[in-house]
């Protein structure tokens, strides 16, 4: 097994994909523009949730800006769990099914779209992209967070990806020819990856022509996601044994972290909402017995100093050390 890299929002913020603090006003941006009214309806029922949530959070606090949508969406899962009332917190007046569609609808397309916006700008063949494709190599492993198709995007027109068995599960359709040099596992779900009903298997891959310059045309898809059952869904209770399509990837990426001979994370600053995921690396890593450091690189330490401490406590517990890389993702392949 080779390098397994870990990305998080860090390392898509150099084509100015949202960081975690941005990501509510990115989606209310697309609320404003969308003339879609299925999504502008339901994208408004998950705005009027959000401004409720952040109201009671911040209530005799300082304001709470941007909002934290983990936060937020935790509270609704509890509220549901409650019975309907948390507190003076009650949602029985509001469709929370309404506002989760609404919610990844918006994600599906804010992401698809500045995706497509950002493939016009890959073709300047960027030093980053550039570099970053010299980078990775075969036998490489790619653990993302991000639902936007960035490195999708960068590695297959270098010939270093492939769709049609790249995300660690088969395409629709598939052509004759070698396997994707590298996996690209995406463990909360990706914009382009559609749902049939919430217990399917295997997400289709959408939009295949439109983001994979040379695709078959013949494999661009109309879109099947179930969004109220969404891969898509930011909360501290997420729960990735509930969502069938999620287990094969889920347990490629405990095997990479298992075998790899180095680990670079890049741009994931290991929040806490991510429980599920400290504990599928933390088992994987302690049963890595060769691997002694793990390499984080998350930018300035006056600004991710809390993410860096987040590791280092990580690391410690799993008798590892943590090599800090204080440079952001482009500063790092870049280098």
């Amino acid at each position: 097994m080779g390098t397994v890299y870990i990305l998080g929002a860090g390392a898509s913020h150099f084509a100015c994909f949202p960081l975690a603090g941005g990501l509510w006003q990115f989606l209310q941006r697309e609320l404003d523009q969308t003339k879609n009214e299925v999504i502008k309806r339901h994208g408004s029922q998950c705005r009027a949730l959000v401004e409720r949530v952040s109201e009671f959070i911040q209530k005799d606090k300082p304001p709470l800006c941007p909002p934290d949508l983990e936060m937020i969406f935790t509270l609704i899962d509890l509220v549901e769990i409650q019975g309907g009332v948390l507190g003076s917190l009650d949602f029985r007046g509001f469709d929370l099914y309404a506002a989760r569609y609404g919610f990844a609808s918006l994600v599906t397309d804010a992401f698809q779209g500045h995706s497509s916006d950002v493939q016009k700008w890959l073709e300047d063949k960027s030093l980053v992209a550039q570099a970053w494709a010299g980078t990775v190599n075969r036998g490489d492993t790619i653990i993302s967070f991000n639902w936007d198709l960035l490195h999708e995007m960068i590695l297959f027109k270098k010939g270093k990806w492939n769709y049609q068995d790249g995300y660690g599960f088969p395409a629709q359709r598939q052509t004759q020819g070698q396997g994707s040099p590298i996996l690209i596992l995406k463990l909360h779900g990706s914009c382009n990856w559609a749902l049939q009903h919430p217990d399917d298997p295997s997400p289709s891959v959408d939009y295949i022509a439109q983001f994979f310059e040379f695709a078959d045309p013949n494999g661009n898809f109309t879109s099947t996601s179930d969004h109220g059952e969404s891969l898509i869904l930011p909360s501290y209770l997420k729960d990735p044994s509930q969502k069938p399509s999620l287990h094969t990837v889920w347990k490629q990426a405990y095997n990479a972290l298992r075998e790899a001979t180095e680990v670079i994370v890049l741009g994931y600053s290991l929040p806490l909402a991510d429980v599920p995921t400290r504990t599928v690396m933390s088992l994987a890593l302690r049963q890595n017995m060769t691997l002694d450091v793990i390499n984080v690189a998350l930018g300035d330490p006056l600004t991710a100093g809390d993410a860096y401490r987040r590791w280092s406590d990580f690391c410690g517990h799993l008798a590892k050390r943590i090599n800090p890389i204080y440079k952001t993702f482009e500063a790092f392949v870049l280098g």
